[in-house]
């Protein structure tokens, strides 16, 4: 650009904020109106650069990938597999470079202090971080030699290196003990790497595990899973193909283990943010999206109703010789400024929603608690505010420009021509707005049944007044973990204000069973058609009871059922209907076990529970059987759970000190309610649909505010026709009929437009929905009525106005 064409730009800029400055009613409407739509944009943006967009602190991490073992026949996408089986899928692969293998227990205890501390550890073999393309930020990572060698090392995260060593460089060589097994620090990996979890604090040689030797030719024991790096020029899909066959191949070899399973190849991108999540947030942005189309269509009619004044004004100037290119610019720079105007203010908005959204939203998603104005987030607002700029400008411009002057210049002000093209933009504008709000509308309805319904699903036991906390013992022997239990659930029960506690090994548990039943006198149930997987607990006396879960059938756990009685067990059921269709399991005998290990001793059913959820409202119910704790000494991870005799009862601390009195070197443990876990397992839904509702109700009150603005121009638009009308007698009742006619037409046509949108919607994001279809009649109806009722509020006062007309006054003024 010339310096010439320069000057020319910056006088025009003069002369378009001098004519703002003279309307500044309809320059701040238009500017907030944008700020909020840009800044909305702008912070749901930064969300999706930091959880979706934003490059992976990994090499090359396009070409990684998890290797999952899945059961197709239970739409189980995500399973453990055996370590000889990631052997083999090492040995007959051609399309990876390097697999390391992971193990799926990724808790750990931290020993050798005072008290220990409860960390998460990650058990993963030498090639690892090899895999993953990071090497240590200080010191080395253990070698394949090493690992054979089961020579005890650890690899520190940054932030436990900080936080647990001060940063020191010197912890290199340092002695931990991890388990009560002593391993010697040789490296510190850099600050962004967290894999698998963020939380990671530690990374150990896969050879650490206790039993490791039996692990390496366990083809039974499903306890890890697999990171794979692509070979050059290999696709995911191609190796999902080559992983079938070899699947298949190890089905004929190894039936007992195999039959049924199968290999799943996920991109690590795929792997770290799921489906759910990644519809979840799209879904967001669209709705964000549509939020910034209804305020543009606002905008652009505040600027068609205005340009609609000066149209006398353009066509002197065409007549003078003005180009019509030179009008467009004109008005289109209008647009532009007005928009670099909002964008300031549109900062400061996703400036102060960011940290809403990080203290509201779910910080389990990796990369949430990371959102925040990024340089990437700021360059996406300066261009949406400009691109918002040319959406509601262009439109209005070119049509204020395309009259013919000399029509114009008869007519002397507005002609017929224009004031009817003005009117056809208008009216698509209102459609439009009505689309948009019912897409988000039905959008929003259908996450908040979901939502509602999540809220009244039974869990099968009762979560009031009930106070949880996890407990790692670390006991030399089995019986002193037993003994400790025993111990501290007395103490617990001894307290003023406490109903009953009791144990279980875990409360929430997302695993997915894997204990094969056999029922005595049918062995073909353990191998057949009939083979069915079930999960198992440990459950101390007075557990049921404690978590008011309901007896159905025969008899709870009790002091009878101890180490040297009759092995017993008890039953949900799911299983009693699975394993004893119509029958009495009370009485019966069952064993469990994986595909060729030995079985266990037989057990007793001595009682039938009802259903539980596993793991919160969206879990699903399976069969389950739970074992006495007195029964199994050697469980040393336990969740307590405690009955507080009334509401908001203050027990938190009185339970700590009950439990330190038992064994003061515990290690850490908090105390919380179950209320509050259940509460944090919904937090995703939760955020989902508080976001999006709250995306609806602000495109419901910007459509409600661009009807009533344009059908407000509408009527001003057609006062000389209002005019003729009442003076050729036509009543009130008549101009009303007349407008509300428009209205209907404009609202029909925007609902069936917005009706179809909806369904598209409905259907995409069908997978996030709970106990809701996702074509569901009464949500449609209720979005369809409230933009009606809105529409018909938004139109009336105009319409009002219309009919208070003096014929003779808006006759003169033509």
């Amino acid at each position: 650009m010339g310096l010439e064409a320069l000057a020319d730009l910056l006088k025009e800029a003069k002369q378009v904020i001098r004519g703002l400055l003279r309307s500044p009613g309809f320059a701040l409407v238009a500017v907030l109106t944008m700020a909020l739509s840009t800044g909305a944009n702008t912070a749901m943006f930064s969300v999706i650069q930091s959880v979706l967009l934003r490059p992976l602190p990994y090499h090359d991490a396009s070409n990684i990938v998890m290797l999952w073992s899945t059961v197709p026949s239970k739409d189980i996408q995500r399973n453990w597999t055996s370590y000889p089986d990631i052997l083999d899928w090492r040995r007959q692969s051609h399309s990876f470079n390097q697999i390391a293998a992971i193990f799926r227990v990724d808790t750990a205890m931290l020993t050798g202090g005072e008290q220990g501390e409860r960390i998460k550890a990650g058990y993963v073999s030498s090639d690892f971080f090899s895999v993953l393309g990071v090497a240590p930020q200080v010191g080395r990572s253990w070698t394949t030699q090493e690992e054979d060698r089961r020579v005890p090392a650890a690899v520190l995260s940054h932030s436990f290196w900080q936080t647990r060593f001060g940063g020191s460089p010197d912890v290199i060589g340092r002695p931990i003990e991890i388990d009560h097994k002593r391993a010697i620090v040789i490296g510190v990996m850099p600050a962004r790497f967290d894999f698998p979890t963020a939380e990671t604090s530690v990374w150990i040689p896969l050879s650490f595990v206790s039993q490791w030797p039996a692990y390496l030719t366990a083809r039974q024991a499903d306890a890890f899973n697999a990171i794979a790096r692509l070979n050059a020029g290999v696709t995911p899909e191609q190796s999902q193909q080559e992983m079938d066959s070899i699947s298949a191949r190890l089905k004929s070899e190894y039936p007992q283990f195999e039959v049924g399973k199968s290999v799943n190849v996920v991109p690590l991108p795929k792997e770290l943010v799921g489906p759910r999540v990644r519809i979840a947030l799209w879904m967001l942005f669209g709705a964000v999206v549509f939020v910034l189309l209804i305020a543009c269509t606002n905008v652009a009619s505040l600027v068609l109703a205005r340009q609609s004044s000066k149209e006398r004004e353009n066509a002197v100037r065409l007549a003078l010789g003005a180009s019509r290119t030179r009008l467009v610019r004109l008005q289109l720079l209008e647009s532009l400024i007005l928009s670099v105007f909002a964008a300031l203010p549109g900062l400061g908005i996703a400036a102060a929603a960011v940290p809403v959204l990080r203290a509201f939203g779910p910080t389990q998603i990796r990369g949430f608690a990371d959102i925040r104005l990024s340089p990437e987030v700021l360059m996406f607002c300066v261009l949406l505010s400009l691109l918002t700029g040319v959406m509601f400008g262009i439109g209005p411009a070119w049509m204020n420009t395309s009259r013919d002057p000399h029509t114009a210049l008869k007519a002397g002000g507005r002609t017929m021509a224009g004031s009817m093209a003005r009117r056809r933009l208008g009216n698509i504008l209102m459609a439009l707005q009505l689309a948009l709000a019912m897409v988000l509308l039905s959008g929003a309805g259908l996450m908040l049944r979901s939502f509602l319904d999540v809220q009244k699903v039974d869990l099968g036991y009762q979560p009031q007044r009930l106070f949880l906390l996890h407990l790692d013992v670390p006991a030399e022997q089995n019986v002193e973990a037993a003994q400790f239990y025993q111990g501290a659930l007395a103490r617990i029960r001894a307290l003023s204000g406490v109903q009953d506690a009791g144990s279980i090994d875990a409360l929430f548990s997302d695993y997915v069973p894997d204990d094969v039943i056999e029922v005595e006198g049918r062995p073909n149930l353990s191998g057949g058609d009939e083979a069915a997987a079930s999960g198992s607990h440990v459950v101390s006396e007075r557990y049921f009871q404690t978590a008011a879960v309901p007896l159905l059938r025969g008899r709870f756990f009790d002091s009878s059922d101890g180490p040297h009685s009759l092995p017993v067990a008890i039953i949900n059921q799911s299983m009693a209907k699975r394993f004893w269709p119509g029958g009495n399991p009370i009485g019966q005998r069952f064993r469990y076990g994986v595909p060729g290990e030995s079985p266990s001793v037989w057990r007793a059913v001595i009682g039938i529970v009802g259903d539980t959820l596993p793991d919160g409202p969206e879990s699903q119910i399976f069969p389950q059987f739970f074992l006495p704790q007195s029964q199994l000494p050697w469980t040393a991870s336990m969740d307590i759970v405690v009955r507080a005799r009334q509401e908001q009862l203050p027990l938190a601390d009185s339970i700590r000190s009950a439990i330190l009195s038992v064994k003061p070197n515990i290690p850490h443990f908090d105390v919380s309610t179950v209320e509050s876990e259940i509460e944090t397992l919904g937090n995703r839904r939760r955020f989902q649909t508080w976001l999006l509702n709250v995306f609806s109700a602000v495109a419901l009150v910007l459509a409600a505010v661009g009807i009533y603005g344009l059908f407000s121009y509408s009527v001003a638009e057609r006062t000389s026709e209002i005019g003729i009308r009442m003076a050729l007698g036509a009543d009130r009742l008549d101009i009303m009929r007349m407008i509300f006619r428009q209205l209907i037409t404009l609202v029909g046509s925007g609902l069936l437009l917005g009706l179809a949108g909806a369904l598209v919607l409905a259907r995409a994001i069908s997978s996030l929905l709970f106990g809701v279809p996702w074509m569901d009649v009464r949500t449609l109806a209720l979005a369809t009525s409230l933009l009606c009722l809105v529409a018909v509020a938004a139109a009336y006062i105009p319409a009002r106005r219309a009919t208070m007309v003096d014929p003779v006054i808006a006759l003169s003024s033509e």
